[in-house]
């Protein structure tokens, strides 16, 4: 197989990945109606094919490695055995060139999944802006590996409606992920530790618009002076989203009397919180139930 220039395939259309692989799926998704996501189970002989762009992300289950796979893309290059165990998972970003051989009888799972619907499963998650999908080859997954063998039951067990499990996928809600830095830490007992039945915890967020945020650490910053005087508040750490979009505050208090002395206070409860108007506040109080070393 060889093209005169790279392809661009488009695995939404029924037929388009026989223009890479030799042997069509024994089970696929086309005829179910499915929109958004698509399934295709694969077995394919050694083969080898030229350098090529997919309009879908792809998501690959390897049911069964072959002798060797070597994939490149964009100069870097992934290879594996068949030493490698079955049921791991390969990510491949959509709008990527591929050049991809293999040695051996392969078996695999693909999930083609649009662009479009990533972006809306994703964007309460993530800033997309900052988000840049990356190849992953050959990782354990059980989540994913599930995922992608209830969609395949499904599809073998009731196709026509199938598309109904799909949809679901679609609209599932991915936890609320971001990352964050410290930018206060305050203590009266040095370096905060965690340790299971020794203070009480307040986890408290702040959800609010990108521009808001500097002006709520600074709000922080003089609030958590005031906060520190009160002798039951061991320690108050605030953590900023790299986002802009979430602010933490992490507490450790000696008892809950302590806390309702802090709501008490002007900016700290009832209808004057310090953070009014900049930013929506949501907290609870935990204690810790386990602890593991990193050691």
């Amino acid at each position: 197989m060889s093209f005169a220039k790279p392809i661009t395939v488009n695995p939404f259309e029924q037929g388009a990945m026989s223009q890479i692989l030799s042997d069509a799926p024994v089970l696929s998704s086309y005829e179910a109606g499915w929109h958004g996501i698509h399934l295709a189970h694969y077995h394919q002989l050694s083969g080898e094919i030229p350098e090529h762009y997919i309009s879908q992300h792809i998501i690959s289950m390897s049911a069964k490695n072959p002798e060797v796979l070597e994939v490149i893309s964009d100069g870097k290059s992934w290879m594996t055995s068949s030493q490698v165990k079955d049921n791991m998972i390969q990510l491949y970003p959509a709008d990527r060139s591929y050049q991809v051989s293999w040695k051996g009888e392969s078996e695999f799972i693909h999930c083609y999944i649009a662009p479009q619907a990533l972006a809306q499963i994703a964007y309460e998650s993530v800033n997309l802006d900052r988000l840049e999908l990356m190849v992953h080859f050959m990782k354990p997954d059980p989540l994913i590996c599930q995922i992608i063998l209830a969609l395949k039951t499904e599809l073998e067990t009731n196709p026509s409606n199938s598309r109904f499990y799909a949809a679901k996928l679609r609209e599932f809600n991915p936890p609320d992920i971001h990352i964050y830095e410290v930018v206060i830490s305050e203590s009266k007992a040095g370096t905060p530790k965690i340790k299971q039945g020794q203070y009480i915890t307040h986890f408290a967020e702040f959800r609010l618009p990108a521009e808001n945020q500097p002006r709520m650490i600074e709000l922080a910053k003089e609030n958590v002076v005031k906060a520190m005087e009160l002798p039951g508040l061991i320690s108050a750490n605030f953590h900023r989203s790299l986002d802009g979009t979430r602010v933490i505050n992490y507490g450790q208090w000696l008892d809950r009397e302590s806390i309702e002395n802090l709501k008490k206070q002007p900016g700290f409860g009832g209808k004057s919180e310090y953070w009014e108007g900049v930013a929506e506040n949501e907290h609870h109080l935990y204690e810790v139930v386990l602890t593991i070393p990193s050691d």
